[in-house]
C-alpha cells in the first residue's frame, strides 16, 4: 500500500514538472507565432471574433490607425475590432477587447495541448529520473 502512493505522488510530481517545461516552451512560441498570425491576417482573426464579439447582422471589422508607445517616443500600430452592419455603419465602437480574447484561447490551446503532451511523457520522464537517481546511488554506495 505504502509503495503505491508513493508511486503516485512522484508520479504527479514528474507530471506537473514535465507540463511546467512544456507550457513554458509552448506559450513562450504560441504566443508570438499568434501576434504574427494577427498582425499579418487580420481577416482571419476578425472572422473568428465576430461571433463572439459583434452583435447579430453584423461582421467584425479590424481597424489599424497610427499611434505611439513608450510615452510618445516611439511610433507603433493599434489594431481595434469594430462591428460593421451591411450598410456599413459602425454598429459596436472599436475596441481592442478581441485581441485580449484571441490571446487567451492560445494560451487556453496551448497550456491543453502541454497538459496532454505531459501526460505522454510522464512515464517516460519517471523512467529516466529513475534510471538516473538509480545509477547515481550505485556510484555513491561504492565510494
Amino acid at each position: 500500500m505504502k509503495s503505491a502512493a508513493t508511486g503516485t505522488a512522484s508520479g504527479c510530481v514528474v507530471w506537473t514538472l514535465v507540463f511546467c517545461i512544456l507550457s513554458t516552451c509552448v506559450l513562450s512560441v504560441g504566443l508570438p507565432l499568434g501576434g504574427l498570425i494577427s498582425s499579418f491576417n487580420n481577416d482571419f482573426i476578425a472572422s473568428i471574433m465576430d461571433a463572439y464579439l459583434c452583435p447579430p447582422e453584423s461582421t467584425g471589422e479590424i481597424v489599424t490607425h497610427a499611434t505611439t508607445t513608450d510615452g510618445g517616443r516611439r511610433s507603433a500600430t493599434s489594431y481595434q475590432m469594430q462591428c460593421v452592419d451591411a450598410n456599413g455603419t459602425v454598429v459596436r465602437e472599436r475596441s481592442p477587447d478581441f485581441f485580449f480574447i484571441w490571446f487567451g484561447v492560445l494560451a487556453l490551446v496551448g497550456l491543453i495541448l502541454s497538459a496532454l503532451f505531459a501526460f505522454l511523457l510522464a512515464a517516460p520522464a519517471g523512467i529516466l529520473v529513475g534510471n538516473l537517481t538509480s545509477r547515481w546511488r550505485n556510484r555513491n554506495t561504492r565510494r
